[in-house]
């Protein structure tokens, strides 16, 4: 989350291409969630929660809210019904 937070200027700058914001996410903030990952004993609720972050942080940089998402699921549900 540190990570996350202290990259927020950069999240937020309208310059800076998605592309490269999400190298950038990959790079500083992936890379520190996932450090020494590989010993850990993870349990499904763990990975869970790990995609959960991960998903919120994207969302973040993306600025798509969650209403967005519901819209999209709404209208998605509208065409499966028509």
């Amino acid at each position: 989350r540190l990570a996350f937070a202290k990259l927020r200027h950069l999240w937020r700058r309208r310059d800076i291409r998605l592309l490269t914001k999400g190298r950038v996410y990959r790079a500083a903030v992936r890379s520190v969630l996932l450090y020494g990952s590989e010993t850990w004993p993870l349990r499904v609720e763990d990975i869970r929660r790990l995609l959960v972050f991960d998903h919120k942080c994207l969302r973040s940089i993306a600025r798509v809210s969650h209403q967005w998402l519901e819209t999209l699921n709404d209208m998605a549900q509208d065409r499966l019904q028509w």
